[in-house]
């Protein structure tokens, strides 16, 4: 999920996207729906059971068959114990998420296709999580191929764009949900304390941004959350592992039961 990497392809979108008014800002979300990437057995265990169940989870099987080199998606071929996870993960109540990585614009439109229709024939997925999305303009025309492809489909499926950082307006003509920061609590270029919502984001409900904060102790979680809020945000995850030791979307952190009260705060 971690990369800054722009491939320019030509495109044209809207310079305002669908819904948005300009004369209008949106309050911000009274609770958080949350959404861990299962980048390990050990998420997909630690989601079950009472106070434990997130609103959604992004499922990545680690390969793909469109390109060797690529480390996610929905893998190579149907596997029974992962349409068992999902399975199981539905039951509870998540919605589930497929991973595809789109590269900046690198991915073809056909090529995402064929890892939708995976997703869909091979697990009963149809919403997708397309990581290495744009954060900037022109957004290429793969996406808006893709975005029409996936609601032809499957009318009630969401396409969720990660750029990893706030984008541009025009992401959201071809997603329903931008993950516009993914970086740590405090450290770093990218981290939460320092970040500033530009205006166009409060133009549009909160529901449609997400936030991925890792570094982040315990003790932060909470402001971490309340920050999330504050920054228009209607979907998170908050976890304590670290990039720099290894993949941080592997396991949950020790805190998110807490994490899942906490998001909820507000809610009623």
């Amino acid at each position: 999920m971690i990369g800054r990497v722009l491939t320019a392809v030509a495109a044209v979108v809207p310079a305002l996207a669908p819904g948005a008014n300009a004369a209008t800002t949106y309050p911000n979300a009274k609770c958080l729906t949350l959404v861990p990437p299962a980048y390990g057995q050990q998420v997909w265990t630690g989601i079950r059971g009472k106070g434990r169940v997130p609103a959604d989870v992004i499922a990545n099987w680690g390969s793909t068959t469109v390109n060797p080199k690529i480390h996610g998606g929905p893998g190579t071929a149907p596997d029974a114990a992962d349409a068992a996870t999902i399975k199981a993960a539905k039951k509870a109540g998540t919605a589930v998420l497929g991973y595809i990585w789109s590269g900046y614009g690198a991915v073809t439109a056909a090529q995402m296709e064929t890892q939708v229709r995976q997703w869909k024939s091979w697990y009963g997925v149809t919403s997708v999580f397309l990581d290495g999305a744009p954060d900037r303009a022109p957004v290429p025309r793969s996406y808006g191929k893709v975005y029409a492809y996936i609601h032809a489909h499957a009318k009630r499926a969401q396409v969720w764009a990660n750029p990893g950082a706030l984008s541009v307006p025009q992401i959201l003509s071809v997603a329903d949900v931008v993950n516009i920061f993914e970086g740590s609590y405090r450290t770093g270029t990218d981290n939460l304390q320092a970040l500033k919502i530009p205006a166009w984001v409060r133009r549009h409900p909160a529901s449609r941004f997400a936030f991925i904060v890792y570094s982040t102790t315990g003790t932060q979680m909470p402001n971490a959350l309340r920050m999330i809020r504050s920054d228009h945000g209607g979907h998170a995850y908050v976890t304590s592992s670290n990039p720099a030791t290894g993949n941080p979307y592997s396991a949950l952190p020790k805190y998110w039961r807490q994490e899942v009260t906490d998001a909820k705060t507000g809610c009623r």
